[in-house]
């Protein structure tokens, strides 16, 4: 999970009040998270934003009320196919990075083995709801256990350097 929340359950007295809980952010990139009320007529939810490393959260009860803080990232891209093998003698493999945001994204690729992986862009933009082709190709080489990174954050449409 890449939140944490503390406490992670409330329940309010009948006369009603108040609970924080305190949202960190468990990953190097941005995350958007929403709060839910099971009866939004006793509940009032304030702070519902973007999460940079910790913010708070207030929800102000009526009566007798619980509250359980589950809440997850919201998926911004895509990678398709999401996992691949490359053959020890080499090979090439088309990914296609998906954008599920209604903004811009930018993108970076990492790699574990870059004397055996040429990557094609390794970074770049992804326009809202488009995707782009990513290209990565495997020299010939031992075979070993190599990882990839892709790394993306929303950016604004006038942003140049990805």
């Amino acid at each position: 999970m890449a939140l944490n929340i503390q406490p992670s359950t409330g329940i309010f007295p009948a006369a009603g009040g108040e609970i924080i809980f305190q949202i960190h952010s468990l990953a190097d990139i941005r995350l958007a998270f929403k709060v839910k009320s099971s009866d939004n007529d006793r509940c009032e939810i304030l702070g519902q934003r973007p999460l940079s490393s910790a913010t708070g959260v207030r929800i102000c009860g009526g009566q007798a009320t619980a509250i359980t803080a589950n809440l997850a990232p919201r998926r911004i891209a895509n990678i398709e196919p999401p996992t691949r093998i490359f053959p020890a003698a080499g090979g090439e493999i088309i990914f296609q990075i998906h954008s599920l945001a209604d903004t811009r994204l930018a993108f970076k690729v990492k790699s574990s083995d870059n004397d055996h992986y040429r990557v094609r862009p390794v970074y770049g933009f992804v326009a809202a709801k488009q995707q782009q082709s990513l290209q990565i190709l495997r020299l010939e080489g031992s075979p070993k256990e190599d990882k990839f990174v892709v790394q993306w954050a929303e950016v604004p449409d006038e942003e140049t350097d990805p």
